[in-house]
């Protein structure tokens, strides 16, 4: 009988940290769950730690699958891809649930089949420490920012229906998900307690991507335009050509570019002086 749950691990050369995310799943009060890990080409010891934790719990749903490396979007794709939950969840591997994470979200879809995806709330660890809870979800809001942890448990007919993750990404891949969702009329709720654990640190993949920070968000517009306004548009489109920015334009309205465009400012004045 196949698992309600699908839990993704992508991994790509987190070998310290991908057994406490894989225990977590281990440990959840839920057994309605198969374990899927990706090893997205590590050259560390993370395949063999994936290989070991399969062999020795035989009794448990664990599916491995190697692959080139080929980065995030296309690492969740593929585990999605052989993926057999209605329910579908993914975990980085230096991140980990909560014992009852499966259990909450999953619960929220069981009750509302008009909800696509439930978001948990996040506790950071590391180099910051915050908790992320969630207002009602509003697709206007979810245009101008990420409202939703990559970790929100999402039915399966909606990572179909959106078509997967957007390959071409090379991060921000979870919140054009959300929009692509959302765009379609996809729902969100959300779950109060505080279920999913974050890492943050100076190496992780948002570290490393957040100087392109704007480029990402112009990619974003260009990749939903029918959903943002010209003046947006526009701007993506200079931003994606390497064009200046005149500082009239970093006097924004907010939406997605707001916060951006205003550092932007701020360094282009610090540069200049």
């Amino acid at each position: 009988m196949d698992a309600k749950i699908s839990v993704i691990i992508p991994c790509f050369n987190y070998s310290r940290y991908l057994m406490r995310s894989i225990n977590s799943i281990r440990d959840q009060r839920s057994t309605d769950w198969e374990l899927i890990v990706v090893d997205d080409g590590s050259t560390d010891s993370s395949r063999r730690l994936a290989q070991d934790f399969a062999d020795d719990h035989p009794e448990l749903a664990v599916t491995l699958l190697f692959k080139r490396n080929g980065g995030l979007g296309r690492a969740r794709n593929a585990g999605i891809s052989v993926a057999r939950g209605e329910y579908i969840v993914c975990l980085d591997a230096d991140d980990y649930f909560s014992d009852t994470a499966l259990e909450h979200m999953a619960n929220k879809l069981d009750d509302d089949d008009s909800v696509d995806a439930v978001r948990p709330t996040l506790r950071a660890f590391g180099i910051a420490d915050y908790t992320w809870s969630h207002s009602p979800y509003n697709f206007q809001d979810l245009k101008s920012r990420n409202v939703a942890p990559y970790s929100s448990m999402f039915r399966r007919r909606a990572w179909v229906q959106v078509g997967g993750y957007n390959e071409m990404m090379p991060s921000y891949e979870d919140w054009d998900f959300w929009i692509a969702l959302g765009k379609l009329g996809g729902k969100m709720s959300s779950a109060a307690e505080a279920l999913h654990y974050y890492r943050t640190s100076r190496d992780g993949m948002l570290a490393q991507h957040i100087h392109r920070d704007l480029e990402l968000r112009a990619t974003i517009v260009n990749n939903h335009p029918e959903v943002y306004d010209r003046y947006c548009r526009e701007l993506a489109s200079l931003v994606m050509a390497g064009e200046h920015i005149d500082d009239r334009l970093t006097e924004t309205r907010g939406g997605i570019f707001g916060e951006s465009l205003r550092a932007y400012s701020l360094k282009r004045h610090q540069d200049l002086s």
